[in-house]
């Protein structure tokens, strides 16, 4: 699967730095899905390292984002083990369209 919308390392950090997750260290296309872009991020925070996953919506848009990011929300707090979205620094899920989840 071909990557639709490049996120290069400048828009990476930018992403990083709206959530307080740390330095960038690489981010790498995830060559799987059928009509997102998907990215593994890993960071360099002040006292670990960590991966996240970032997806890009291109058929959705932010209201796309919104539901994927209020569902996987709604999951957790029941119980069901699925990573979560990262709140902004605000305290916001998205980003421009686009959301962090952690535990990758």
């Amino acid at each position: 699967m071909a990557i639709f919308t490049p996120v290069g390392d400048a828009d990476a950090q930018r992403l990083l730095d709206a959530h307080g997750l740390g330095k960038l260290a690489r981010i790498s296309p995830i060559r799987a899905g059928s009509v997102n872009s998907n990215f593994r991020i890993e960071v360099h925070g002040e006292t670990r390292t960590a991966s996240y996953f970032l997806r890009v919506f291109e058929e959705q848009g932010p209201e796309g984002a919104r539901y994927d990011a209020d569902l996987l929300t709604h999951l957790s707090a029941g119980g069901v083990r699925t990573p979560c979205p990262v709140r902004r620094l605000d305290g916001a899920v998205q980003f421009d369209g686009q959301f962090v989840v952690s535990g990758v």
